[in-house]
C-alpha cells in the first residue's frame, strides 16, 4: 500500500496485510467482524480471535494514519473500505489488461490459517481466469468473429452469510461456503461467483448467476444451526434447503468439510432434476450430468449412453473433468468386458487420462478419477502412486479421492489403511450416487482382513444403496458378498449372489477367476481369496 506521493504504508503484521487484502477485494462492501475472525483466526477461541482482530485493526489504522477514520469505516459490527478515497489496482483497467506479466496476488504473504489459505487459493484462481487483453491491438480489416456463447458452466452465486454472533458458528459457516465453492469449481460444471466480496468479478466484469446459494446461521446457547438454501434466479423459487445442528463445544472445521460434501451431492442431484437449466448456455454441463447419471446405473446400455453424452460435452468445451469422467467410464466397461477383449477401451483410456492431466492435474476430482483408472484399468500403479502423492495428508476433501486412495492401498496389500480411507469415503459420500462403490470398497478391505461376517453385512448395505429402477448390480459388490458369505457359513446367500452375477454378466464368474488370464484383480492375493471363497460355495 502506497500513499499518493509514493510512501510505503503497508501494514507491519502479516494478518493485517491479509485483513487489508480481504477488505479491498470486497469492493467497498461491509464485512462482518465475525467473518474476518473466521478468516484469519479460525484456530483461536472466540475471545482470543476478537482481540487479535482488534490488534490487526490497530496496525491497519496506524498505516492509514490521519486518514484512517475516513478510509476504514467501522459500523454495526462490520468493516469496509471507502473506495472513493483509495485506488485498488486489481480493479484498474491497466492492471486487468496486462498481457506479458501479472503479479501473483499477495505473493510472499505468510499466514498459516486454513480458511485464509483456501480463500487466497480461490482468489488467485479467479484472477488467473481473467481474460488477458493486449495493451496494443493491431488493426485489421477483417470482420471479427462473434464471440462464441459460453456452452460450459452454470453460474452459481454465493450470497453473504447471515453474520452470527458466535465466532465458532461464523468460522463453520465460512468454511462451509468455502468448501462448497471449491466443490462447485472443481466439478467443472459451474462458474462460482462470490457476492460476499462484490457484485462483479475481479476486474469489473458483471456476474450472471443462474442459481443463488445462501447459508443462514442461528444460535441458541451452545447449539447453533446452519441452514443452506439454493434459489433458481430466473424462476424466482427455492430449489432446495436443509438445516443441520451443531454443538459449538465439540464441532470442528472438518465437520463443515464433511457436511459440504454431503450438501454438494444433494445440490447437484436437485440442479440436475429441477428442469431450470435448459438453455444452450448450459449444454455441456447438462450433457455431463446426464452422463454421470448413466454411469452409476451400470447397464451396458447406460454406459453407452454415458460415453455419448460425455463426447457431446467435450464437443462443447474441453474440460479436464469431462475427460476424467470419460476415462473413469472405462473402469465399468473393462469390468464387464475384461481387459483382454478391450484394447480399444484401453487405448481411449490412455488418451483421456493424458488429456485430463494436461488440462488440470491439480484438481482433486480429476486426480481421483484418473488415478483410479491408472491403478485398476491401465495397471500403471507407479503413476497412480506419484499422482496421489501427498493427497492423503490433506484431510477429508472428496469422497472419490478417498475411495481412490482406499483402492490403491487395497491393490498394494495395505488392507487396514484401505479400510480407513474407505470409511472416510463412505462418510463424505453419504449422498453420492456412487456410494454403493464406497461401501463395497469397505467390504473388500474387511474381507481381506478376515472379518467375514462384517464384510457380508457391509456388502448387503452396498446392495441396498444401488440406484432404484435398475436391475443391474455392481459386480465387485456381488463378488465380495459371495466370498464373504462363503467364509462366514452363509453359503446359500453366497450362491444366490454368485448366480445373480453370472446371470447379469452372461459368463461363469468362477471359471473366469480360475483361469487367471483376465481377472479384475490387480492384486493376486485378493484373487486367491475371492476365488477360494467362490469355490467354497459348492464344496
Amino acid at each position: 500500500m502506497f500513499s499518493s506521493d509514493g510512501e510505503n504504508l503497508t501494514p507491519r503484521l502479516e494478518k493485517s496485510k491479509g485483513l487489508l487484502a480481504y477488505l479491498a477485494v470486497a469492493e467497498g462492501r461491509a464485512v462482518a467482524r465475525t467473518v474476518l475472525q473466521a478468516l484469519l483466526w479460525s484456530d483461536r477461541g472466540e475471545i482470543q480471535a476478537r482481540e487479535s482482530l482488534k490488534k490487526g485493526l490497530k496496525d491497519l489504522r496506524r498505516s492509514f494514519g490521519t486518514r484512517a477514520g475516513d478510509v476504514l469505516i467501522a459500523q454495526n459490527g462490520t468493516l469496509r473500505l471507502d473506495l472513493s478515497r483509495l485506488r485498488v489496482d486489481l480493479f484498474a483497467e491497466a492492471f486487468s489488461q496486462q498481457s506479458l506479466y501479472t503479479p501473483v496476488f499477495l505473493d510472499g504473504i505468510n499466514i498459516r490459517d486454513e480458511c485464509f489459505e483456501e480463500w487466497l487459493r480461490m482468489t488467485r484462481a479467479r484472477l488467473s481466469d481473467r481474460p488477458k487483453v493486449p495493451a496494443v491491438t493491431a488493426p485489421t480489416a477483417a470482420a471479427e468473429e462473434p464471440p462464441r456463447p459460453n456452452l460450459h458452466r452454470i453460474g452459481i452465486g454465493f450470497l453473504e452469510t447471515t453474520p452470527p454472533s458466535c465466532k465458532v458458528a461464523g468460522a463453520l459457516a465460512f468454511r462451509l461456503r468455502q468448501a462448497l465453492q471449491q466443490k462447485f469449481t472443481q466439478s467443472g460444471f459451474f462458474d462460482v461467483h462470490d457476492y460476499a466480496i462484490g457484485q462483479s468479478d475481479i476486474g469489473g466484469t458483471p456476474r450472471v448467476s443462474d442459481l443463488m446459494f445462501r447459508v443462514d446461521c442461528q444460535q441458541i446457547g451452545h447449539e447453533f444451526s446452519l441452514a443452506p438454501n439454493l434459489f433458481d434466479v430466473a424462476g424466482r423459487r427455492l430449489l432446495w434447503s436443509d438445516a443441520l445442528s451443531f454443538d459449538g463445544r465439540t464441532v470442528t472445521l472438518d465437520d463443515a468439510q464433511i457436511y459440504a460434501n454431503q450438501v454438494f451431492d444433494q445440490l447437484c442431484e436437485r440442479i440436475f432434476k429441477c428442469g431450470a437449466l435448459q438453455s444452450d448456455a448450459h449444454l455441456a454441463a447438462r450433457h455431463a450430468f446426464v452422463a454421470i447419471d448413466h454411469i452409476f446405473r451400470l447397464s451396458r446400455t447406460d454406459l453407452t449412453a454415458a460415453e455419448r453424452a460425455l463426447n457431446q460435452a467435450i464437443d462443447c468445451v474441453e474440460g479436464a473433468t469431462f475427460y476424467a469422467w470419460q476415462a473413469f467410464l472405462s473402469a465399468f466397461q473393462v469390468e464387464k468386458m475384461g481387459r483382454v477383449n478391450s484394447p480399444d477401451i484401453l487405448e481411449k483410456a490412455h488418451f483421456y487420462v493424458k488429456r485430463a492431466l494436461e488440462l488440470d492435474r491439480h484438481n482433486p476430482l480429476v486426480v481421483a478419477l484418473v488415478a483410479h483408472i491408472q491403478s485398476f484399468v491401465l495397471r500403471e500403479r507407479e503413476q497412480a502412486v506419484e499422482l496421489l502423492r501427498g493427497w492423503d495428508k490433506r484431510g477429508p476433501t472428496n469422497p472419490m479421492l478417498s475411495d481412490t486412495l482406499a483402492m490403491l492401498n487395497f491393490y498394494e496389500g495395505r488392507f487396514a489403511q484401505a479400510e480407513i480411507h474407505a470409511r472416510q469415503a463412505c462418510r463424505l459420500g453419504a449422498n453420492n450416487p456412487f456410494r454403493y462403490s464406497f461401501t463395497t470398497s469397505l467390504a473388500m478391505s474387511q474381507l481381506m482382513q478376515k472379518d467375514y461376517a462384517r464384510a457380508a453385512r457391509t456388502s448387503q448395505r452396498a446392495l441396498a444403496q444401488h440406484p432404484f429402477a435398475t436391475g443391474h448390480r455392481y459386480e465387485p459388490t456381488l463378488r465380495t458378498l459371495a466370498a464373504a458369505c462363503s467364509f462366514s457359513d452363509r453359503k446359500a446367500e453366497g450362491r444366490s449372489a454368485l448366480e445373480t452375477l453370472n446371470a447379469q454378466s452372461g459368463q461363469d464368474t468362477l471359471a473366469v477367476l480360475q483361469s487367471g488370464s483376465d481377472t479384475p484383480f490387480p492384486n493376486t492375493d485378493v484373487l486367491t481369496v475371492v476365488r477360494s471363497g467362490l469355490e467354497g460355495l459348492y464344496a
